[in-house]
């Protein structure tokens, strides 16, 4: 019966595991740089193929990973809306809300009122630089719209704001002035007793 050769070295490996450590020892003594071009290659190829399979899962998972995201930030809301009061406010964001009464100093919209979110904003325009001022005498609550006018205002005629009067002040003339200009349109709406 013939033996194969990987049957043959296998035998040979087990009958003398001595004289095999020391031909490996010798081989790796006279060909490091053949076997250091090797290995780099390997590893090269390992995490490229690491790399696609990544890349695969992500590609095809796109919506799982997007709920995923999504079920981990409602699970810990609190987490991270704590954070960003903190990182962004200072922890003030509860006691501007309370001191403004939970309304927009400009127009005095309310949250629940006509559904637009309110906001608290950096009076000298500090919120989104390495030195924020988050003294409660330079936060401001404003509603999404006066926001946007405000932050609009002070890019515009790079204007900076130094009181919660002065802002208040300036903006409601500036407002207004808007609205003037582009009046929201009125929707008509076809009456209930017309005939189709």
């Amino acid at each position: 019966m013939a033996q194969s050769r990987a049957d043959i070295a296998k035998r040979y490996r087990e009958k003398h595991p001595e004289r095999v450590k020391e031909t490996i020892r010798k081989y790796r003594l006279n060909n490091k740089e053949k076997i250091s071009k090797i290995r780099v290659e390997r590893y090269l190829l390992n995490k490229e193929s690491e790399n696609l399979s990544s890349k695969r899962w992500y590609g095809r998972n796109k919506d799982y990973r997007k709920l995923y995201t999504k079920q981990y930030r409602s699970d810990n809301k609190k987490l991270f809306d704590g954070y960003k009061d903190l990182e962004r406010f200072g922890g003030n964001k509860t006691a501007i809300f309370q001191r403004d009464n939970y309304v927009c100093r400009l127009c005095n919209a309310t949250q629940s009122g006509n559904g637009k979110p309110l906001v608290i904003h950096h009076i000298d325009g500090s919120g989104g630089t390495q030195n924020i001022n988050n003294n409660l005498t330079n936060l401001i609550t404003l509603c999404n719209r006066c926001h946007h006018h405000t932050h609009r205002h002070q890019r515009k005629y790079n204007f900076t704001f130094s009181s919660i009067e002065d802002i208040v002040r300036t903006m409601a003339r500036v407002i207004e002035e808007y609205r003037n200009i582009h009046p929201v349109p009125r929707r008509s709406y076809p009456s209930q007793n017309s005939n189709k």
